[in-house]
């Protein structure tokens, strides 16, 4: 098939007599776009679930060599993905948003778009969310387009322009619909310069019908040549295909195009994992995990499939008679009556291999618990240390604060750029700047149990009040949103609900010790007292504390 340009400024055009190379079509695909797009693919189908992976089969379960047609659909038929992949991803966009999205001195012109972002109904902090999960693939943009005057009213009708409301929306683009860019250095920063999204537009055909016409938008930065300014410009290019068989040719026709007056092309991206900080690059942060997901899917499907033929019992009738009475199909609603020298038996085979595919399950299971930062599946192992702990800990706050990061300063530059399409400005004082914030604080994020029992330990020995204690399990969504911890304190005092601790802390000169009221015996905080720990509790404080909590318990009792 030849492909040829052409730019159509009305409805007649006449072809191009000689087709156009390929780096000079809308529908270029660069070189970063190709290597990138196979890895999209596979989160993408696995996100997606069982029915995906049955639909791509022949990719994700592929057939055996000796395997039957039939056999092979029943096979896929049955197959189930245990989507560990898409509830990770879920719940770390719950870990990164948090209790949700806070727009602090954002001016009232854009407060009231909040919650109409995309001109099609839908709520900032809804459609913010949805753009961070999308970036898990690797990245994701968002276009902050605004509709021509002539888009919606006749041009040059400036009263009904003003009566239409145009505004900014926000649009989202998926990363497989970005097929080529460019970027340039720009006042010290790389900028992009160049950027062209695949549009997949539904056109009425007929009177109830409807078909699926594939478009490019171009936005780009130019030079004006009188100026010599630098001017945002796009252009809106339409697919046709005309001719048949070896004659069919492609064509782009220019169907729209104009200059703006921002000074940046108006997309912003959230950046799951970026490559080596290269615009527009990226690799799925999760795709590991997918990758496994994958496997523990191929893996159950042979487990089931062994089941299938060793866990179940064949009838089996010894006989050297050869009539068709004793040929007929065996069931539960019939008796068979045999004759003395014959024998009737189940028989069915050891299936001493399938322990081994179960086990390979578990150990698949695990590995997903781990890949996936320990959301989906506990770790086995009942003697890791405090250390190990602090170490997951670390590599999985570093992770999700980079896309915190990435998601925060999108969210900012989204904002600049409708207010400059609004020619607003965002407040930028040290006092009222406009700033975007999560309600969690990755630098005090408390993630483990472990943590939260001793705050909670130390609340009742009176190291740290109710008060804090509470606005700790607020802040790190242990306490429902509903409830206040200040007023809950207030309703403690109220209902005479006050503890009073059965220690009390005294200086003496060889440092600060903890007396028991009760007994008068002291020790130094922090030390064992009662029964020895083991060795392993020795060498890990929290549970050299819950010993001693456990110790005390019983004394009281």
């Amino acid at each position: 098939m030849l492909t040829q340009f052409v730019d159509r400024k009305d409805t007649e055009y006449s072809l191009p007599s000689e087709p156009t190379e390929q780096q000079d079509q809308p529908s270029y695909v660069n070189a970063a776009y190709a290597r990138m797009r196979p890895m999209w693919d596979v989160v993408n189908d696995v996100y997606e679930g069982t029915l995906r992976m049955r639909e791509k089969k022949e990719i994700y379960l592929p057939k055996f060599a000796l395997e039957s047609d039939n056999k092979y659909e029943a096979r896929c038929l049955v197959v189930t993905l245990m989507n560990a992949y898409a509830r990770t991803v879920d719940a770390m966009v719950g870990l990164v948003v948090g209790s949700g999205i806070k727009l602090k001195n954002l001016p009232a012109k854009l407060q009231k778009h909040i919650k109409n972002i995309d001109n099609a109904g839908t709520e900032f902090e809804v459609f913010a969310r949805e753009g961070l999960r999308k970036a898990f693939v690797g990245h994701h943009a968002i276009l902050i387009d605004m509709p021509a005057a002539s888009e919606v009213v006749m041009p040059g009708n400036a009263v009904e322009a003003r009566k239409s409301d145009l505004r900014p929306y926000w649009i989202h683009k998926p990363a497989e619909t970005i097929y080529n860019w460019r970027t340039e250095i720009h006042n010290g920063k790389t900028v992009l310069s160049q950027i062209t999204f695949r549009e997949d537009v539904t056109i009425p055909n007929g009177q109830f019908g409807e078909a699926v016409e594939t478009q490019f938008m171009r936005w780009y930065i130019r030079t004006d040549e009188e100026t010599g300014k630098r001017v945002v410009s796009w252009a809106r290019y339409r697919e046709e295909t005309h001719g048949k068989g070896k004659k069919q040719v492609r064509i782009y026709v220019k169907i729209g195009g104009d200059d703006t007056h921002l000074s940046r092309i108006p997309v912003v991206v959230i950046y799951g994992d970026q490559h080596e900080g290269r615009v527009l690059e990226s690799k799925p942060p999760l795709l590991d995990l997918a990758l496994k997901n994958i496997e523990h899917m191929q893996i159950d499907s042979d487990y089931k499939k062994g089941l299938s033929v060793a866990g179940l019992a064949v009838p089996t009738l010894k006989s050297k008679r050869d009539d068709d009475e004793i040929k007929k199909i065996f069931g539960w609603d019939q008796l068979m009556v045999i004759d003395e020298d014959e024998d009737f038996s189940f028989v069915e085979a050891n299936g001493q291999a399938l322990p081994n595919k179960r086990t390979a399950l578990e150990d698949i299971k695990r590995e997903m618990g781990v890949l996936g930062l320990s959301l989906i599946a506990e770790r086995a192992d009942a003697n890791i240390t405090a250390t190990e702990r602090l170490l997951d800990s670390v590599q999985q706050s570093n992770q999700l604060m980079a896309i915190q990061a990435s998601f925060i300063m999108a969210m900012h530059q989204a904002f600049e750029i409708h207010a400059e399409w609004m020619k607003e400005t965002l407040p930028s004082g040290e006092e009222d700047a406009f700033e975007v914030a999560l309600g969690l604080d990755w630098t005090e994020i408390v993630r483990s149990a472990d943590h939260m029992q001793v705050l909670l330990e130390m609340a009742k020995e009176d190291f740290l009040s109710t008060a804090t204690f509470l606005e700790a399990a607020a802040k790190y969504g242990v306490l429902p949103s509903y409830i206040d911890p200040i007023e809950e304190v207030k309703r403690l005092k109220a209902e005479n609900r006050v503890r009073v601790s059965r220690f009390e802390m005294k200086s003496t000169t060889t440092g600060p010790q903890l007396v028991d009221k009760a007994t008068g015996a002291s020790q130094t905080p922090g030390k064992v007292v009662g029964p020895k720990a083991t060795a392993k509790a020795d060498r890990d404080p929290m549970k050299q504390r819950t010993k001693l909590n456990a110790s005390d318990r019983t004394k009281e009792t």
